[in-house]
């Protein structure tokens, strides 16, 4: 019993475990701002999300599990959830930063 409590001890510690951000992904960090949305991506890897629309609203934070062709996962073990990244942080002719996240458009507002 003392050996299984070990082997999901470090399953836990191995799946929870966030890396920080790599170099492709640096432009992500910062507080994303739109819609009734923050979006706040760190460099240690880490996500913090709050999106309200009329009397609903949801809440997420983790970390990001990884970069994919579509956006990027977080979460921990099987509870995880994916955002789309329509369209990649970008500067406009003004130089601010923004990108399009599920659909919302979202102006980065702090960087981290």
């Amino acid at each position: 019993m003392k050996i299984f409590g070990i082997l999901l001890f470090t399953i836990l510690t191995i799946s929870c475990t966030q890396k920080p951000l790599g170099k492709k992904q640096q432009k992500f960090a910062g507080t994303w701002q739109g819609h009734g949305t923050t979006l706040e991506i760190y460099q240690d890897g880490s996500i913090r999300y709050e999106s309200k629309t009329g009397s609903s609203s949801v809440s997420i934070n983790g970390p990001i599990q990884g970069f994919t062709k579509k956006g990027f996962e977080v979460g921990f073990l099987f509870l995880s959830t994916e955002f789309v990244v329509d369209k990649p942080p970008r500067k406009n002719k003004k130089g601010q930063w923004w990108m399009v996240v599920d659909g919302k458009k979202l102006t980065k507002v702090q960087a981290h």
